[in-house]
């Protein structure tokens, strides 16, 4: 065992920190020297630690912040909802914000993500999917750019996503995009459901939007 490997056996805390503090030092010097995803990619291990998170976007490294609570709790309700779902219709799986796909020459992380069992049928991957899930969903966080999120919907349409759902908790709306770029703005009144993709599958967005209260 050598002292990197010793480090990390008896600290992986410390190293983790350590490496978050230089992240962002890396990322600029990688971009800065790299010609596209290959060598971004060659440089760059899938570094993640409790607050960065890193995606592949135009041949460079992005660094994606984490959501804020309110943002993360809507992305959570709606997991659970389509887990139950998935529950009693075993049609595919769910997977979280930690969960990298190929969308095109990108590498992507969604926040919550499906992915339907005949793009399974080969098993899980280990690492990184080199597909791109059958339905991608992304909740507006307060530091998201609205213009990098309609790039990434397009790229994601582009690289065989059926469905993408942009969630913005704010104005308690989901906002349906099909391809080319087709979208269907849904209120909290409304019952979001997605026949092709999850058939049978319904959510009052009331359920997600919901604020927690006090007994």
């Amino acid at each position: 065992m050598n002292l990197i490997e010793r480090a990390i056996a008896e600290n992986p805390g410390a190293v983790l920190t350590a490496v978050a503090n230089v992240l962002p030092e890396i990322v600029e010097k990688i971009n800065s020297r790299s010609n596209g995803q290959t060598e971004a990619e060659e440089y760059v291990p899938k570094l993640i630690d409790p607050e960065k998170q890193i995606e592949i976007v135009d041949g460079k490294v992005e660094i994606k912040e984490m959501p804020g609570l309110r943002s993360s709790g809507t992305a959570m309700r709606i997991a659970v909802k389509i887990g139950i779902y998935l529950e009693k219709n075993l049609i595919g799986e769910l997977y979280g914000a930690d969960a990298t796909f190929t969308i095109g020459k990108d590498e992507r992380m969604p926040d919550v993500s499906f992915v339907s069992n005949e793009k399974l049928k080969d098993g899980e991957p280990v690492t990184k999917a080199d597909f791109a899930p059958d339905l991608a969903i992304e909740v507006v966080s307060p530091t998201d750019a609205y213009s990098k999120i309609l790039k990434k919907i397009r790229k994601y349409l582009e690289a065989g996503v059926k469905q993408v759902w942009l969630v913005e908790p704010e104005f308690h709306t989901v906002a349906v995009y099909q391809p080319p770029m087709k979208s269907e703005t849904l209120t909290v009144e409304d019952t979001l459901s997605c026949e092709e993709i999850l058939p049978g599958f319904q959510l009052p967005l009331k359920e997600i939007f919901r604020q927690p209260k006090a007994e």
